[in-house]
C-alpha cells in the first residue's frame, strides 16, 4: 500500500513540477518538463515497486523471506537525491 501510496504522490509531483511550476514561475518550461519527466519515472517505480508487496507476501506465506537488494535501495537513493538538486537548481 504505500508503495502505491508514494507512486501516486509523486505522480502528483510530476504533474505539478512539468505542467504548472512553468506556468506559475519564471523556470524554463524545458527545464520544467524535464524535471516533471524524472518525477513521472520515479512515480512509475514506485509503483512497479507494489510489485514487490506481492513478492513479499508470497515469501511470507511460503514461510521465507523476500530481501530487498541494496543495490535498489542506492539506486533509488542517489535518484531521488539528483532530482532533489536538479529541482533546487532549476528554482534559483
Amino acid at each position: 500500500m504505500a508503495w502505491w501510496r508514494t507512486g501516486i504522490a509523486t505522480a502528483g509531483v510530476a504533474l505539478a513540477v512539468g505542467g504548472i511550476l512553468p506556468k506559475l514561475s519564471d523556470v524554463a518550461r524545458d527545464r520544467a518538463i524535464a524535471l516533471g519527466t524524472g518525477y513521472g519515472v520515479l512515480a512509475l517505480c514506485f509503483i512497479v515497486g507494489a510489485l514487490r508487496d506481492s513478492l513479499s507476501r508470497q515469501a511470507l506465506e511460503s514461510g521465507s523471506f523476500s530481501r530487498f537488494p541494496a543495490w535498489t535501495v542506492t539506486l533509488i537513493t542517489v535518484y531521488i537525491s539528483g532530482l532533489i538538486i536538479f529541482t533546487v537548481l532549476a528554482l534559483f
